[in-house]
Parts: C-alpha cells; structure tokens; sequence
C-alpha cells in the first residue's frame, strides 16, 4: 500500500448551498421552557463516551467507557402518534431477543477507559461502525450481531464516517469507509477486500 497526499484541493460547493433553509431556534428565557428527561437504563455507573441519535430520530444510541452499546427506543402510541424522539415520553432500552449485546474489540495495551472511542451509524440506521480501542467493528443494529472486525491497532482509530451514497458503505461500486487513525492520517477502507485502498497523510507529518 502506497501513502498518498492531497494538496491544493479546493472544495466544491453544491449548487443547492443557497436553498439551504436555516433554522430559527426560539429564544429561552424562562426554566419552564426546558423539559429534562433521564433515561432508563441498568446499574451502569460508567462513562458515557459517545452519544447520538439515528437518523430517523427513533432511538438513542450511546457508547459507554466498557465499550458496550446501549439503545433507547421510542415507541409509538397515543401520546406519541410519530413515534419520535420527545422529552414527554420516557424510551425504552432495547435488545433484541437473542439478547445479544454490542461490544466493541478492546485493545491489549490499554484499558477502554483511556483508549478513544468513535461510532457512525449508516443512513438507514441499518449497521453501526465504532470502535473503543481495539478493531473496529461493524454491528447490525437489529440483531447486535458484529458483521466484522477490521484494522487492528496500532494505531487506533479516533473518528469514523460512513459515505453518505449507496446506504453509506458502497461509492461506485466500491465498499468504502473513512477512518480516523491515531497517528493524524485518515484511511479510506475497502470492506469487500479487507484492505486500505487510500490514505491522506497531512503535509506536516
């Protein structure tokens, strides 16, 4: 595998960049304007690292200092006819039947604890990509099951993306993934033929 560099690349704006509406938030001004709510969840005294929501704003999706996953879901119901994301509703934490449980590859020269951890999810909320250290690792997000395990450390990855055509994970044909590596470079992977097709490495390395 050949390092490659990108110099002098100059970003291409979309046409539609002047149709992009902006969203006026209201002003808060009074504490009854804001409404908390804390989440179900085990006795799971342990750092939350990294938190988002799905695409389809039906679930929360955490990674904990462990390196276990844990999902929120939103039912839908007469209080909640969308079935979204709301702070009037209390989710539920799910599993799926198997009872399985998402827990990421955990790397031998350091606890997760002190080890970065990073997590993507594709655009139908099909599979989560993330990582705690170790490998990285590609669940599917209705079975728990891990679809496969690549790039061992070192170095560890730090940030993750899907490609945001072809649900995420194919881009001409080609199953592609960006990865944020350790050492400041970033690999595009290859997930059919398990390997690193690309590679930036910023011009001050």
């Amino acid at each position: 595998m050949e390092g490659s560099t990108i110099a002098d690349v100059k970003p291409r704006i979309s046409d539609n960049a002047d149709r992009i509406k902006c969203w006026k938030f209201p002003d808060i001004a009074e504490a009854d304007q804001l409404k908390t709510l804390r989440l179900p969840q085990e006795i799971w005294e342990l750092q939350i690292l990294r938190l988002l929501y799905t695409n389809s704003g039906l679930a929360l999706l955490a990674l904990g200092s462990n390196a276990l996953h844990r999902l929120w879901k939103w039912q839908r119901s007469e209080w909640n006819l969308s079935g979204k994301s709301t702070a009037s509703i209390i989710p539920q934490m799910w599993q799926p039947s198997s009872r399985a449980l998402m827990s990421n590859d955990l790397s031998e020269a350091k606890p997760a604890e002190e080890s970065p951890a990073c997590i993507a999810l594709s655009k139908n909320d099909s599979y989560v990509m993330s990582a705690s250290g170790g490998k990285v690792s590609l669940f599917n997000m209705t079975t728990f099951k891990v679809m496969t395990t690549f790039m061992s450390p070192p170095p560890a990855a730090t940030y993750l993306a899907f490609h945001p055509q072809d649900n995420n994970i194919i881009y001409n044909g080609i199953p592609s993934i960006a990865i944020g590596m350790e050492d400041s470079t970033i690999q595009i992977y290859n997930v059919r033929v398990d390997e690193v097709y690309f590679l930036v490495i910023p011009l001050d390395l």
